[in-house]
C-alpha cells in the first residue's frame, strides 16, 4: 500500500510537471506587451506593418508577401504557436521569406555590441516580449 501510494504521488508529480512545462511562460503583463510592441516596431514593422497585417512599407518590395501576424492563432486551430514563433525569431526555424536562417538575426540583433557577457537570457526575454505582443494582437481586424 505504501509503495502504491508512493507511485501515485510520483505519477501526480510528473503529470503536474508535464502540464506546467507545456507553457512555461507566465501570463504577460502590460509592461511585457509594451516592451514587445517597442521591439516589434524596431525590428518587424517595416515588413509586417504597424499593426502586424503584413502590409509594412517594405512589403511591396519583397518577393514573398509578409505574414499577417494577427492571424497566427487562427491558422493554428485557435492556439497561438508561441514555440514556433520563438524558433522563427531566434533563427532556429527557417522561413522562406526571411531568407537563410540568418534572417532573423534578431537573436543576434537583440544583443548589445561590444559586450563579452553572455546575453542569452536578455535575448530570450526580448524574444518573449515580442511573442507577448504578437499574442496580444491575435484576431485584430484591419482598420
Amino acid at each position: 500500500n505504501v509503495c502504491r501510494l508512493g507511485m501515485i504521488g510520483v505519477g501526480l508529480f510528473l503529470l503536474v510537471a508535464l502540464l506546467t512545462a507545456a507553457d512555461p511562460r507566465p501570463e504577460p503583463d502590460d509592461e511585457a506587451v509594451a516592451r514587445g510592441r517597442f521591439l516589434y516596431r524596431v525590428y518587424c514593422m517595416n515588413c509586417h506593418g504597424e499593426e502586424g497585417h503584413g502590409n509594412g512599407v517594405s512589403a511591396p518590395l519583397l518577393k514573398i508577401e509578409p505574414t499577417d501576424l494577427t492571424r497566427l492563432a487562427r491558422k493554428n486551430d485557435g492556439a497561438f504557436p508561441a514555440e514556433r514563433v520563438y524558433g522563427i525569431i531566434d533563427g532556429r526555424e527557417e522561413v522562406r521569406g526571411h531568407g537563410s536562417r540568418r534572417m532573423p538575426i534578431w537573436g543576434f540583433s537583440f544583443q548589445e555590441l561590444n559586450s563579452d557577457v553572455n546575453q542569452e537570457e536578455q535575448v530570450r526575454q526580448k524574444i518573449l516580449h515580442v511573442i507577448d505582443y504578437l499574442e496580444s494582437i491575435q484576431g485584430q481586424a484591419r482598420r
